[in-house]
């Protein structure tokens, strides 16, 4: 399998992801030539020595179009066997440009279908359920405070949106009355969040 990828020119995209580190290592490991997307000369990837081309260049998730427009171009121009993207961001910008972006490589991402309903944690926690995956008690059809009483749910609970990443959003329930204190004073919208045991 090593041999398959010797010589191949893999551009990752986000230089500012500390994970591009062990990736381009272990790229680097099967013979591969590496391109590394940073943003500014301050990003982690750039002060390593791993990447074969640092390209600076708009990889930036508070300019998502010129981003998009930038890596796009990129990858029409670049002469790249793989273009892999490390964060969620990245992805994206892959997943809705895949159709049209891999006549020129291979492209790691989902296709844009699959991508948006797995950005979804609610659909995830769906699927979860469905196929008998291990996870914490999901509530799925619920839309207000009294929704999500309703069902006698146990406390302590978390909700975090439905979509989003880190922790924004993320807020974790001892009582049933830090929770609804907390849904109304901040006016959270539940139909748009996950809530779950914890």
């Amino acid at each position: 399998m090593q041999e398959d990828f010797k010589g191949k020119h893999i551009l990752i995209l986000e230089g500012y992801a500390r994970q591009c580190l062990p990736y381009m290592r272990e790229f680097k490991r099967f013979g591969c030539e590496i391109s590394l997307l940073c943003h500014t000369k301050l990003d982690c990837g750039y002060a390593s020595r791993l990447p074969d081309h640092k390209i600076l260049g708009i990889c930036d998730p508070d300019q998502y179009k010129e981003s998009e427009e930038y890596i796009v171009n990129l990858v029409k121009t670049g002469k790249f066997d793989m273009v892999f993207p490390l964060v969620d961001f990245s992805a994206q910008i892959l997943s809705e440009n895949k159709e049209e972006l891999s006549q020129y490589a291979i492209i790691y991402a989902n296709d844009k279908e699959v991508f948006a309903r797995s950005q979804d944690k609610l659909e995830v926690m769906k699927a979860c359920m469905k196929i008998g995956t291990p996870h914490p008690m999901t509530l799925t059809d619920v839309a207000t405070i009294d929704d999500v009483l309703a069902t006698g749910i146990t406390f302590p609970i978390i909700i975090k949106p439905r979509h989003g990443c880190g922790a924004r959003g993320f807020h974790k329930f001892e009582t049933e009355k830090e929770f609804v204190d907390c849904v109304r004073e901040n006016q959270i919208d539940i139909a748009g969040m996950v809530v779950q045991e914890c």
